[in-house]
């Protein structure tokens, strides 16, 4: 398929009285595929593929179908998988209390093929924060994605610091209930995993010219989405060849981080030194409750269930009232601390990205009719039991099997800030560890000479897992928004394996 070619391709998996329902979809005739092919699944999963259609886009409107733009590959909604609960056990999971519920999902992605050469690029899932977060806020919000929505809400502008000017990039919105993707709701990262899973195999398995380098990408509550994941894939390599994972300003273990949530206050001069004290006995009270969290959870004993969601809920709210509650009551936006405070609900960005994608032109050219919001409420509190959990014991598995990580944070993030991100992986049990923090930081710069922040890394020798933390100077929590340049350099340095020690000058 030439750059710039459009496939439109639905993978259907909804069981109904042990066959497919039909699939009825509005499309063109072919020359690449054969109406109705049926694609080998395991059980229980089915497949449908739909002919291709092949355009170009206009470049400075994406979504319309014309001319000129390469490198956009939409799909129509979207990977469907039928999942039971539980499945295959990953290591170090822990059960939810409800079992053996049948969860079906309809998982909505928008996938943007790499401006230079495609077949030769590496291939990169996206996953947005939250939890509740669409990814597709990510694609045309200017945080990595291929166009930026323009104030007006209605046209689009090309990003030149876009992820895809070297990666094919899929914006995936998962779980099911976040943006454009329907179906019953997980109650954590680890169940959120067992339906991803299958939808990307199978995505691969249809597609297999973009299974050639996987990374997985996110930032925030991608920190607890992508472990699991990645720990299921490497399970499964014959199914997604993945390489490698970035983590931006992540939340993964939140009993290390949260207790370091104090020290950053204190660096940013928003609590005195007076006042630390006071901050600090709040934040090991709340991770004193992060812990009761996980002593419960592990009853697994249904008598406890309502304490277990009372307790997670105290503690979820003693973070945000206590830990971040001084920042915004300073006038300081949690998401980047040089920025005046302002409401998710009245930020500028977020209106003109939902009045875009709910236009009746771009939802006709994606082909859906729903109301889309950049964050479900719904998948939050379904989650609420999820946010004091730590999926740190999935890393270092991770690395020992070989994967590289990368883990950057922007150092003007509040909500997941750099103190504790750095906390958080200096603490890991690895066998790199050691060499990681007695590591001095190194100046990560762009070609110019300009720095783009302060990096450290350890190598495995003998699997060449790899671990590398790097602090963003001047971004916040959205690294790519925040410093598009640097972020982009740090972006393709990473997937082609350059951004190690030996490069930086």
């Amino acid at each position: 398929m030439k750059a710039g070619a459009v496939m439109v391709l639905t993978l259907y998996g909804i069981r109904a009285s042990g066959r497919t329902r039909g699939v009825s979809l509005r499309h063109t005739r072919s020359k690449t595929a054969p109406l109705g092919t049926t694609l080998a699944a395991p059980k229980g999963i089915f497949l449908y593929q739909v002919p291709s259609t092949k355009y170009r886009v206009h470049q400075e409107r994406p979504w319309q179908m014309v001319t000129q733009h390469p490198g956009v590959f939409v799909t129509r909604p979207s990977l469907n998988c039928t999942v039971t609960y539980p499945a295959k056990a990953i290591p170090g999971r822990t059960m939810n209390c409800r079992r053996n519920v049948m969860i079906s999902s309809r998982l909505f992605f928008w996938f943007f093929e790499s401006r230079n050469d495609p077949r030769s690029s590496p291939t990169v899932i996206y996953f947005h924060g939250g939890p509740g977060g669409s990814s597709l806020y990510a694609a045309v919000s200017g945080n990595g994605g291929p166009c930026i929505v323009d104030d007006d809400g209605k046209s689009t502008s090309i990003n030149k610091y876009s992820w895809n000017t070297h990666a094919n990039v899929m914006y995936l919105d998962q779980p099911a209930g976040v943006g454009f993707s329907r179906g019953s709701i997980p109650e954590n990262s680890v169940e959120a995993a067992e339906s991803t899973f299958p939808a990307l195999s199978h995505f691969f398995a249809s597609r297999p010219q973009y299974n050639t380098r996987v990374f997985l990408a996110g930032q925030s509550y991608a920190g607890r989405y992508i472990p699991p994941l990645a720990t299921k894939l490497m399970e499964n390599r014959s199914f997604v060849r993945l390489e490698g994972i970035l983590l931006g300003n992540p939340t993964i273990a939140p009993e290390i981080e949260w207790c370091h949530h104090p020290r950053m206050l204190l660096i940013e001069g928003i609590i005195s030194a007076k006042e630390y004290a006071r901050v600090n006995a709040e934040a090991k009270d709340c991770v004193r409750l992060v812990h009761e969290c996980k002593l419960l959870r592990e009853t697994l004993d249904p008598s406890t269930q309502e304490t277990y969601q009372d307790t997670c809920d105290r503690a979820r709210r003693k973070l945000f009232n206590d830990l971040l509650g001084p920042a915004i009551r300073a006038g300081r936006q949690t998401s980047n601390l040089d920025k005046e405070y302002v409401p998710s609900e009245d930020d500028p960005v977020v209106k003109k990205v939902e009045s875009f994608m709910n236009s009746e032109t771009v939802q006709r050219f994606l082909e859906v009719d729903s109301v889309w919001q950049h964050f479900s409420w719904d998948v939050y509190y379904k989650f609420a039991c999820d946010i004091p959990r730590s999926y740190h014991h999935f890393l270092p598995d991770l690395l020992h099997s070989g994967l590289r990580v990368l883990v950057y944070a922007g150092d003007r993030d509040l909500i997941c800030n750099w103190v504790s991100n750095l906390a958080s992986v200096m603490a890991l049990p690895w066998k790199g560890g050691s060499t990681l923090r007695r590591s001095v930081p190194a100046v990560y710069r762009l070609p110019d000479g300009r720095p783009i922040g302060d990096l450290r890394a350890s190598t495995l020798p003998d699997t060449g897992g790899q671990l590398i933390f790097l602090k963003v100077r001047g971004a916040g929590h959205s690294v790519a928004m925040d410093a598009p340049e640097q972020a982009l350099k740090m972006f393709d340095d990473f997937l082609s394996n350059q951004a190690t020690l030996a490069s930086i000058c």
